[in-house]
């Protein structure tokens, strides 16, 4: 029969084998998972390839829609803003960067839910069970889709120094780019549900990124609403001015022959 101290033993080893695990869980799930305040809808990955100049380069981020819980919604409507996965960033052959946003328009969004209902709903768990894959070229204007009040939004934004900026400009893929003959053309696009952990490459193709700060007219059109101010901590270390108030951009500092 077992003893008093061994029915002890037991119990205390069963509950620190049950913390163990809650906190592995909790490491291991996507941000928001258990917080009281914000949830998210969908997760998924995104892998993206541009032409610029007749080079190719590619990048991929894992972005996250995360939202506030419907109790309260009305009081914390913008606070579950994501930290990692908001843009994607192609550092180009001269040091130039480019940025652009990782939300995908809502025909993709439509296509990846399966059914109206879903998509109205912001169900796409079985989306994300099943890893649904789709081609964002055939359903989106670029990748995500401008405001329909702003026709001039831009689809991505050109830094014209990844390590030591001093502007930015705005762009849409396939225009030509001001003072210049080339355009950013967006050669494939597409994304795969899944739910895992948002994350991204700018850190390792772009750090100084994280240290800047960008001057705009407009919020939404700018680089400030697709890199969260929550991982660029002041004070900056730079502070990028928008270029295309000029008449002609700049060659970047760094330009290999």
């Amino acid at each position: 029969m077992m003893s008093d101290r061994s029915k002890r033993f037991l119990l205390c080893l069963a509950i620190v084998v049950a913390g163990i695990s809650a906190y592995t869980i909790y490491r291991r799930s996507p941000s928001y998972t258990f917080n009281p305040t914000c949830t998210y809808d969908l997760t998924y990955g995104l892998t993206a390839t541009i032409e610029l100049g007749g080079e190719r380069y590619s990048s991929e981020v894992i972005h996250q829609r995360s939202r506030s819980r419907k109790w309260v919604q009305e009081i914390n409507s913008g606070g579950c803003q994501q930290t990692y996965g908001t843009a994607l960033s192609f550092r180009l052959a001269d040091h130039r960067l480019i940025l652009v946003g990782s939300a995908v328009c809502s025909a993709a969004l439509q296509k990846l839910a399966g059914s109206l209902k879903d998509f109205y709903n912001d169900d796409y768990a079985a989306a994300m069970v099943q890893h649904r894959k789709l081609d964002l070229l055939p359903l989106c204007t670029g990748i995500g889709r401008p405001r329909p009040r702003d026709k001039d939004a831009y689809e991505g934004f050109l830094i014209d120094n990844a390590d030591h900026p001093a502007w930015w400009g705005g762009f849409k893929f396939g225009s030509t780019l001001p003072g210049s003959d080339q355009a950013i053309h967006l050669v494939s696009a597409g994304m795969e549900a899944a739910d895992i952990f948002p994350s991204d490459n700018i850190e390792k193709t772009a750090p100084e990124m994280l240290k800047t700060a960008f001057e705009y007219d407009d919020w939404w059109n700018s680089p400030e609403r697709i890199l969260s101010f929550h991982r660029r901590p002041r004070p900056y270390a730079h502070t990028v001015k928008p270029i295309w108030r000029l008449q002609v951009p700049p060659e970047p500092a760094n330009k290999i022959p």
